[in-house]
């Protein structure tokens, strides 16, 4: 059996499993998972979610403040 950290929270199952599969190496889990962060770990997921390049709706210029760095990227002319 691999031990691994026990979610503290009834619903962060989901944000636990994002984790495990984001830092797991195939023989061992590659980061502290803190039980008690499923807060900040839903909103790494949502922040993710939201401000992914490949996300392609329409967001309010209001968001802006919360993207990392804080602007906008037009992915379009990068190429």
């Amino acid at each position: 059996m691999i031990d691994l950290p026990k979610q503290a929270g009834p619903c962060d199952c989901m944000f636990f499993l994002w984790k495990y599969m984001e830092y797991w190496d195939g023989e061992r889990l590659n980061i502290d998972i803190n039980p008690f962060k499923g807060m900040i770990y839903r909103v790494e997921l949502m922040h993710y979610s939201i401000f992914h390049p490949l996300n392609q709706a329409d967001l309010p210029d209001e968001l802006d403040v919360y993207r990392l760095g804080g602007r906008k990227i037009d992915w379009s002319r990068s190429h």
